[in-house]
């Protein structure tokens, strides 16, 4: 962007010069935005980080895949393993 931002100000035009300082707020407004979004995305990972994996909450409106288990399933209800069969 700020190559862009060079560019229009090189143009020696009077919408250049504008179009410069538009995209230069523009770069500040992002580099800000994207400093706040690391300092959450830590604040959220402190946070997860806490509860261990099989204590995390599950959105009930959200089915979860066949397959795929929130909680691990107790050693008596195991499944059998399985081999595979030649054709």
């Amino acid at each position: 962007m700020a190559e862009c931002a060079d560019f229009a100000l090189a143009t020696e035009t009077v919408a250049g010069r504008d179009l410069s300082v538009r995209l230069r707020g523009l770069m500040v407004q992002t580099d800000v935005l994207d400093q706040q979004l690391r300092q959450a995305l830590a604040a959220f990972e402190d946070t997860i980080a806490v509860l261990p994996p099989h204590r995390t909450p599950q959105p009930r409106h959200i089915k979860t895949p066949p397959g795929v288990r929130a909680t691990p399933l107790p050693p008596a209800q195991a499944a059998p393993s399985r081999v595979p069969r030649r054709l």
